[in-house]
């Protein structure tokens, strides 16, 4: 189950980034709306937008486990 919540936020991560979600405020209720955490999302997305020197799948799961 917990595996299925970090692909679902991933998949919702990227939609994020094509637009599907909107921007701002209205990304922001959106997401909320539709039940995401937003600063769950919006950090993965930053993540994965944002070039880093850690590898993202390092950084999503510290992530993951700081919610535990």
């Amino acid at each position: 189950q917990r595996q299925m919540c970090i692909r679902d936020s991933l998949q919702i991560a990227h939609e994020v980034i094509s637009g599907s979600w909107g921007n701002g405020a209205d990304r922001k209720n959106r997401l909320s709306a539709a039940g995401y955490n937003y600063e769950e999302i919006q950090t993965i997305v930053n993540e994965i937008c944002t070039p880093k020197e850690k590898n993202i799948c390092e950084k999503i799961r510290s992530l993951f486990q700081k919610r535990r």
